[in-house]
């Protein structure tokens, strides 16, 4: 009968070590998770901010052309 229980304890103290080991394993990947998360914050703001920048350009490029071609008129003009 001892033997049984010592037995009973020692798969009780393996499945807990197992168990424990599942646990950590899994707070682990939780933490990876929750560290890609904030990457992926941190590239999608980055993304937002290079989008909004490339906009603005474009805006200041189309200025630019205007201008060259009211420019190009105008220099057109006073040489007929």
């Amino acid at each position: 009968m001892v033997i049984g229980v010592r037995r009973l304890l020692v798969e009780v103290l393996k499945a807990a070590g197992a168990l424990n080991a599942r646990a950590k394993e899994k707070m682990k990947a939780l933490q990876t998770v929750a560290e890609m998360e904030q990457q992926l914050k941190a590239f999608d703001e980055e993304t937002n901010d290079a989008r909004k920048e490339a906009e603005l350009t474009l805006i200041h490029l189309h200025q630019v052309q205007v201008e060259l071609g009211q420019a190009f008129l105008g220099d057109q003009t006073r040489q007929e």
